[in-house]
């Protein structure tokens, strides 16, 4: 599920353009120290000043700056070493915007200065490290600008409910001050460039090494000061720490650095080796670009073991000055089209105003759906509007009442209810879908107009999902009252199942980021969709049981009965009402599963014939009678990948159909294979034993279309290890009338298309609480 205004976010972002791009804004970066003039030092450089001469204010809070940095920053206003209670202070009097911050201390410190200011942070993220507390901050800010895509990738995978606030933005570099060079006569020597550390000396060693058995001259040892042990040391010129990098770039035949060295030197029309403690990557060209960027050129791209011969390899083929020259050509390229500083602070401005305007945005989107309520809508607005929480949007969608509910809401005149009336009736997941597309907040609850939240119950839930970052929703207790609100009972949903059986009840709240990977409300299940939605939550995040009433939820005599959407919700969730189930008990918070959908490629496939009695093994998938030889196909996935003991939501066998001879719409059945085969040994006369009874069929109509098999049952066991995994037969179910069905196998030129098995998965147990 994604909403428009996250849509429109990423188109501007993509084409680098906003509506309103005159807004000048206050900014505060946060920063540890700056002591050394490295990357990361001198991209803030770049883009501060880019940002200043666009007429944004810039401030600098760090605990401590080195003189040649302070000299180098002396366009921004730089306090060091303040507190955090004086730098809130200096936050209020300036009038500041947006924080931008870094990992680590920095991050931790942009946390506090935003809980104390409420003015809302950013964080860019330049490596592959993480910090445990990751999702308590990722929840509280508004964007996580990554330097590379390895680096979102890595974020995702630690935290994926932070993906919607991801976005790629590189380093830039300023192309006036790294300017193009012609080519020149040759000097025979090389520029490394790299942080004076015990990390960087590993590459060092190496690439000293393998300049002495090639034909260059003299290393220029950007950063780091003499080290004795380097050897030879006739070869090394030990520059230091200097802030004119550019002058070592552009004497040199080749630059040797990683991140944004690389990019200094291709903006140079430099050529260059991208080399690491992390591996060697080598020559930065066509083929190895897309590889060696991914990791931010960090030597993790091909992290090739460090070898001094194929570093002299390299070097030698450097010696050649036409190849040098087209790989400056192709690097000033590069650097236009992708690190041009003008362009990244254009992409970066467009992140601050979003995350400005954003956090302007209500922190709780409430949907209320209404149909003929308007005798009980005004309790429900009035308990509402008295929440001890009050930074919420009421979203009331009228279903096509008849009554004179347009009246009532006329008398609740509060700006933040905004009333859509529909002329005709849709029903309940219709109008929550189009409530939660107008929906502007961060976290989405929805209410019957006939029930009363407590004053409390925002505020109590709001403040378990912003303890709790890995929680997708949390759920309370409630009251269960009658039409003139006497209390009927106390209810208690207890831990949350996976059971297909319970929902959250009437007293919950939904984080966003989980929304958007769970989706929009089936439409199909009409008054069951928000026990389907519950399930599809809790299977996304984990989720939190908050055993305290915080609601009342009036029991009404008219209750419809939906017996259509209550046979699509158990067929959609039959495996789950299926399965047997443990004793509800609390995740670990230690071993806390986020949903996940994985696409896993067989690993043997073979068609057999009944009369050849041929292994057609490199065949294509064919079923049914042809030129009166029956086909049937076997089939074996690993699933070794998919974490034990992981609950099975969803599995889908699925194969690309190419072919269909018969007139008319043939059935397809999945059995299940009773014992091991071989993929090149497999024939008519040798099959493994199937099951007779089929696990799974479907129809086939229509080719050049994908063929579906629901296996999910057969798959949750083959998880569980309770039934090995000796893969299933393929067979037309009126294999010995019906015409030959084809399809690709994994054989094929095109690797898109082979059979595959699509499996959503997530942990057998999802709550928490307290």
């Amino acid at each position: 599920m994604i909403r428009g205004k996250e849509i429109m976010d990423q188109i501007d972002l993509e084409i680098g353009k906003l509506t309103n791009q005159q807004t000048k804004l206050t900014l505060l970066f946060v920063l540890d120290r700056l002591e050394i003039v490295g990357g990361l030092e001198t991209h803030l450089y770049h883009l501060c000043r880019e940002l200043r001469q666009r007429g944004h204010k810039i401030i600098v809070d760090c605990a401590s700056i080195s003189t040649t940095l302070q000299e180098l920053f002396s366009f921004v206003e730089i306090y060091q070493g303040k507190t955090v209670a004086e730098m809130g202070e200096i936050i209020r009097t300036n009038e500041v915007d947006l924080i931008h911050c870094q990992p680590f201390h920095s991050a931790e410190r942009a946390l506090v200065l935003h809980e104390q200011t409420k003015v809302p942070f950013v964080l860019t993220w330049h490596g592959a490290y993480y910090m445990d507390n990751f999702p308590q901050i990722a929840q509280k800010l508004e964007k996580v600008i990554c330097v590379s895509e390895e680096v979102y990738d890595l974020l995702l995978e630690k935290y994926p409910l932070v993906q919607p606030k991801l976005v790629i933005i590189q380093n830039g570099i300023d192309l006036n001050e790294f300017a193009f060079m012609a080519p020149q006569q040759e000097t025979k020597e090389i520029t490394f460039i790299g942080r004076d550390c015990a990390d960087r000396l590993v590459g060092l060693k190496y690439l000293i090494e393998s300049v002495s058995m090639t034909s260059f001259q003299k290393i220029n040892i950007v950063g780091f000061k003499s080290r004795p042990e380097l050897q030879p040391d006739h070869l090394c010129n030990f520059v230091g720490e200097v802030t004119d990098v550019k002058k070592y770039i552009q004497r040199a035949d080749v630059v040797v650095a990683t991140g944004r060295g690389v990019r200094e030197a291709i903006a140079c029309g430099k050529p260059c080796i991208v080399l690491s403690h992390w591996g060697y990557d080598g020559i930065l060209c066509p083929s190895t670009f897309k590889i060696l960027e991914y990791a931010n050129f960090s030597g993790r791209g091909l992290a090739e073991p460090l070898a001094s011969e194929r570093i002299r390899d390299d070097l030698n083929l450097l010696t050649s000055s036409e190849l040098r020259v087209k790989l400056g050509l192709y690097g000033r390229r590069l650097a236009e089209k992708y690190y041009d500083i003008k362009k990244i602070a254009d992409q970066t401005e467009i992140v601050y105003l979003q995350a400005v305007k954003n956090s302007k945005s209500p922190k709780v989107s409430i949907l209320l759906p209404v149909y003929n309520q308007a005798k009980v809508v005004g309790q429900c607005l009035t308990s509402l509007l008295n929440q001890t929480c009050q930074d919420f949007e009421i979203i009331l969608i009228d279903d096509g009442s008849t009554d004179s509910l347009s009246q009532v809401v006329s008398e609740f005149p509060d700006q933040r209810i905004r009333y859509i009336r529909r002329e005709k009736h849709k029903g309940l997941p219709w109008t929550l879908n189009e409530a939660l597309r107008l929906s502007q907040g961060k976290y989405i609850t929805w209410l019957s107009a006939a029930d009363l939240p407590l004053a409390n119950y925002l505020e109590k839930l709001l403040e378990v999902l912003e303890r709790e970052p890995e929680c997708g929703s949390v759920y309370s207790d409630y009251l269960e009252i009658d039409e003139k609100a006497n209390v009927i009972q106390n209810i208690s949903k207890g831990l949350y199942q996976l059971n297909g059986e319970i929902s959250y009840g009437p007293s919950f709240l939904y984080r966003i980021e989980a929304m958007q990977r769970a989706g929009f409300f089936d439409e199909n299940l009409a008054d069951v969709a928000d026990k389907d939605y519950a399930m599809r939550l809790a299977a996304t995040a984990p989720v939190f049981w908050l055993p305290e009433i915080l609601y009342k939820h009036r029991i009404l005599n008219k209750k419809s009965d939906n017996e259509f959407a209550n046979k699509a919700f158990f067929k959609k969730w039959q495996w789950l009402r299926q399965y047997p189930h443990l004793e509800a008990k609390p995740m670990a918070r230690d071993k806390v599963i986020f949903g996940e959908k994985v696409i896993l490629p067989i690993n043997m496939d073979c068609t057999v014939n009944s009369t050849m009695n041929k292994n057609l093994n490199y065949d294509a998938i064919l079923l049914g009678n042809f030129r009166s030889s029956i086909y049937r196909c076997f089939v074996q996935v690993d699933i070794n990948s998919i974490l034990t003991g992981s609950q099975i939501l969803r599995a889908e066998f699925q194969f690309f159909c190419t072919r269909n001879d018969n007139n008319s719409v043939q059935e397809i059945t999945v059995h299940q294979v009773k014992e091991p085969w071989e993929e090149n040994t497999v024939s008519w006369f040798n099959m493994p034993e199937i099951e007779n009874e089929p696990i799974a069929e479907a129809q086939v109509g229509e080719i050049y279309n994908w063929v579906s098999f629901d296996i999910t049952g057969l798959v949750q066991r083959w998880a569980d290890g309770n039934t090995a995994n000796y893969g299933i037969c393929l067979r037309m179910k009126d294999e010995d009338k019906a015409e030959v069905v084809a399809g690709l196998n994994r054989h094929g030129d095109n690797p898109i298309a082979y059979p595959r098995l699509v499996v959503e998965y997530t942990g057998k147990d999802r709550c928490l609480t307290c």
